[in-house]
């Protein structure tokens, strides 16, 4: 069944086209898998492939190697085989030739590329590595895992773990059980292990560059949460953010600290101009610290 339409009456901007079907031999079961069209007055370059990267900057062709970003590093991502790796939508609308993103990214566009959503921002983890927006297809099973590894191009950092980003859920931390992991390895510049290798180890070890997903069709991983034979994946490396301590003592006095590194105020104060204080550092640093005031009697 084809499916066409005439953009030439459409506004400039990303329509997400979302297909239904059913199975008579499933009863009471709708499968659905949408896709993201951008309309643009421009001239669009081929993508003879259709994974969201045009053919002058796609480095393979084969379905299941992904640039991580085309446009900085010949870094691949891959796939176990037989499926296929395309960029995602927040990536494809950032036009982004890879599927190397920001929180910004997110907090700007959603993980469909569209509208800002209200939960964007993760307010309380960092992501100094950068987030990866992409998605798998094809799966051969509906309801399979499929191992994904992308060289994460630095080390890991101390304390690290993978979080997701779904428009419905916000940021969350990664769910692993039998069906789903995440891993890394060692890795050399932009080289790692093949998905599914034996040289990748349980969690994220502080300085190891390769990370590998274990991510299941309709899992609590997959962002689009249905068992359709595709997984969307947007997610990134975190740390905590820092946490700034604001002490205060029975006499209205306040000692000001920054766990992981910043200087020490002390000097008269009262809570209102201490909180006010504290609203006034998170609108011009973007939540970079968790802020604790604590009463010191």
């Amino acid at each position: 069944m084809d499916f066409s339409f005439d953009p030439s009456g459409l506004a400039e901007g990303g329509y997400e086209l979302i297909a239904s079907v059913t199975d008579s031999g499933i009863a009471d079961e709708t499968f659905s898998i949408s896709v993201l069209v951008r309309v643009s007055a421009a001239a669009v370059e081929s993508d003879s492939d259709e994974d969201g990267i045009p053919d002058s900057k796609d480095t393979s062709d084969e379905a299941n190697v992904l640039s991580v970003n085309a446009d900085e590093s010949d870094a691949d991502m891959t796939a176990d085989e037989g499926v296929k790796l395309v960029i995602g939508d927040a990536a494809a609308g950032g036009g982004v030739s890879g599927v190397a993103v920001s929180e910004e990214t997110i907090a700007a566009s959603g993980e469909d590329g569209g509208d800002a959503p209200d939960n964007g921002t993760d307010e309380d983890f960092d992501y100094p590595i950068g987030v990866y927006d992409f998605g798998v297809e094809e799966l051969p099973v509906p309801g399979m895992s499929v191992n994904v590894v992308i060289p994460v191009g630095q080390a890991i950092p101390e304390d690290a773990l993978y979080r997701k980003y779904t428009e419905e859920g916000g940021w969350v931390d990664f769910i692993a059980d039998d069906n789903n992991a995440v891993k890394s390895a060692l890795g050399a510049d932009d080289a790692c292990p093949g998905a599914g290798d034996d040289a990748y180890i349980d969690g994220l070890t502080a300085g190891d560059m390769c990370l590998q997903l274990t991510l299941e069709d309709g899992g609590p991983n997959d962002a689009d949460g249905q068992v359709n034979g595709a997984i969307d994946d947007p997610g990134g490396i975190a740390i905590a953010a820092p946490v700034l301590v604001v002490e205060i003592n029975a006499k209205g006095h306040q000692n000001r600290r920054k766990v992981g590194g910043c200087s020490v105020v002390e000097g008269p104060g009262d809570y209102g101009l201490v909180l006010l204080a504290l609203l006034a550092l998170a609108g011009l640093t973007r939540r970079r610290f968790r802020a604790l005031l604590v009463r010191v009697d």
